[in-house]
């Protein structure tokens, strides 16, 4: 028993030094609380939506230009011809002799996942868009360990066709019951074994023998049908999702890097964890009020509030995927793990080998993460652009429209309200 708790004392030790790690790592990441970045970022979204810059004056233009929609959306063809003029978006070469046929296989496989199994093409178009309008564009391609139940219902099977389905791994039987349904038959001639005639009696008419009746047994069943959907998938992160460490430069050489998103009770029991844990964790819809998430959706347009309904397992719950490198064998060697975060509770806590992240930016600035996007090249030239077509059109307004002063008594005023091509003013 002295041994075992112990162990127990450790692991809870453990546990609460990674929860500390994980915290700390999260709330002094990039993209977790709002700074120059994300401001930079809800901008750029702003005047790609040509939304008002806030300064219009009722009664005068308010016309806003759209450079920077025509920056990014100019480039974005010119980028994804690059990537889709070939088939093939990666291509393995073979490097030792007897590789090529392995390196072709390799490559329609790969190819097959990235187009077929995931929508390739739509995939880089929200990349690559995402990195010339928000400065750096995310991917996250990872397997996808899913089962998808269903619930089916079979009814006046027969015993074959029954065992059928009980042969299917897929399917596991719920209920089951069994339908016994008796047909009476009508009485048959009596045939003589013999002669193969039909057997009459004295008065010549055929002898009537009974026939026993038919009974016909049918099965109902309720099923459960899990099927298992378990692929490599490919996804993009939404900007306001991503937090990486202040200190990266990449990725790779990161010392923290998470994914933020909103996900619902029922989801993450689907994923897999204790119902009773998830039912303690408390809401949290923080993430819908970040300023790029705020910019990317309209008055009335915001997300629907899933907290405010009476169903339990459709609340949202801040849930995190942290990828943090951390020595917790305490052997001087920091390990990469994968820890699952809400609530200021570590769900699980994993040793991993690799981070499922992959980032794309348009204009890198050496020695930091976040770079500059197209966009970013652009505000200042729509901002200057629109104040001065602005200006124009007032003026242009103003010119079509001037004011006239008359002294009343002393001019017609009708000759003067009426706007005519060589008209008289009677005065």
């Amino acid at each position: 028993m002295a041994y075992d708790k112990k162990n127990m004392d450790k692991d809870s030790d453990e546990s609460r030094a990674l929860l500390n790690i994980v915290e700390s790592h999260i709330d002094d990441s990039l993209g977790f609380i709002e700074t120059e970045t994300s401001q930079e970022r809800q901008t750029a979204l702003e005047y790609y939506l040509r939304e008002p810059y806030g300064n219009e004056v009722e009664g005068r233009s308010q016309i806003v230009t759209g450079e920077v929609a025509e920056v990014v959306d100019g480039a974005l063809p010119q980028i994804m011809k690059v990537f889709t003029t070939s088939s093939k978006a990666v291509e393995f070469e073979p490097v030792n002799v007897g590789d090529g046929a392995i390196a072709e296989q390799v490559t329609a496989y790969v190819n097959h996942i990235f187009y077929k199994d995931n929508n390739g093409f739509e995939l880089m178009h929200d990349w690559f868009k995402d990195g010339l309008l928000q400065k750096v564009g995310v991917l996250k391609a990872y397997w996808d360990d899913k089962k998808n139940t269903t619930k089916e219902k079979y009814e006046n099977l027969t015993e074959d066709e029954l065992a059928m389905i009980m042969q299917d791994k897929e399917i596991e039987i719920v209920s089951q019951e069994e339908v016994e349904e008796v047909i009476e038959q009508e009485p048959q001639p009596a045939i003589d074994p013999m002669t193969g005639q039909p057997v009459v009696d004295e008065m010549g008419m055929p002898m009537m023998m009974d026939v026993p009746p038919i009974v016909n047994i049918t099965y109902n069943i309720k099923c459960k049908r899990t099927k298992d959907s378990s692929k490599v998938k490919i996804e993009n992160v939404a900007p306001e999702e991503f937090l990486i460490d202040k200190r990266a430069t990449t990725i790779e050489d990161a010392t923290f890097v998470a994914q933020r998103s909103l996900v619902t009770r029922s989801d993450l029991i689907a994923m897999g964890y204790d119902p009773e844990v998830v039912a303690s964790l408390a809401t949290g819809d923080t993430l819908d009020y970040t300023p790029e998430r705020v910019a990317r959706f309209g008055a009335g347009e915001q997300p629907f509030n899933t907290n405010d309904s009476n169903d339990e397992s459709m609340e949202i719950v801040e849930y995190y995927e942290c990828y943090v490198r951390t020595d917790m064998d305490e052997d001087g060697v920091a390990e990469l793990h994968r820890v699952c975060y809400a609530d200021n509770t570590v769900l699980m806590s994993e040793e991993c080998d690799y981070v499922p992240f992959h980032s794309v930016c348009p204009i890198p600035v050496p020695h930091k993460f976040f770079g500059q996007s197209l966009a970013d090249r652009a505000v200042d030239l729509q901002l200057i652009k629109s104040t001065v077509t602005r200006q124009m059109l007032d003026n242009l307004y103003l010119t079509n429209n001037y004011r006239v002063g008359a002294v009343e008594g002393q001019v017609n005023l009708d000759d003067l309200l009426t706007s005519t091509a060589g008209g008289v003013i009677r005065i």
